[in-house]
Parts: structure tokens; sequence; C-alpha cells
């Protein structure tokens, strides 16, 4: 019953922002957890892997925030940190178009 209220609802987001420092150190997440979470951008998973849970598992509602984690991740595993760099905070598409070939055959 709460779930059809909630999608028969037009949702609007605020912009927020979780420091995931400060959620790491409160919910003291570290080797061999598990961990639940919404998926946002991604990356405050990719924050928490940094600790080394056993799986984290993610939702959100919005099925592209999860398409961009698969990208996010499948960066990482390809390509060197100079390049997620410039692809993630230059947006960079021409380092991205030139490695989207590799990037997308990487199992995430």
């Amino acid at each position: 019953r709460v779930i059809e209220l909630a999608m028969s609802q037009t949702w609007i987001y605020n912009q927020s922002w979780e420091d995931p420092k400060v959620d790491i150190e409160h919910f003291r997440i570290g080797k061999g957890d598990r961990v639940c979470m919404l998926t946002t951008g991604g990356d405050n998973i990719l924050d928490y892997l940094l600790e080394d849970p056993e799986y984290i598992d993610t939702f959100d509602m919005n099925e592209h925030q999860n398409y961009l984690l698969d990208m996010k991740l499948a960066l990482v595993k390809t390509l060197t940190h100079e390049d997620c760099f410039a692809i993630l905070a230059r947006q960079n598409h021409e380092i991205f178009l030139k490695n989207y070939d590799e990037v997308s055959k990487c199992p995430v």
C-alpha cells in the first residue's frame, strides 16, 4: 500500500548531499559489512567500497541512477585515475568516446 501511494504521486527531489566520511564513521562501515543504500549518483557507494564491505546492495526509483553507477564502476575498472577524473570531473567526452568500446565491455 505504501509503495502504491509513493508511485502514484509526483516526486520532486530536492538537492541533498550526504558526506560519506561522516556516514562511514557514524555507521561504522568496515570490512565484511553488508550495506543497503540508495544509488543516487553512485559516488557514496564508491566511497563505501573503499572500506571493503562484503557487499553493497543499491536501489533507486530512477533506474538511470543505477546505469550511472554501472558506468562509473566500468570506468574505474578499465581506465587510469587521470582518465576517470577527466571524464567525471572535467566532462572530457573525447576521452570517454575514445575508450567507449573498452569501457562498455567491462562487467560490473
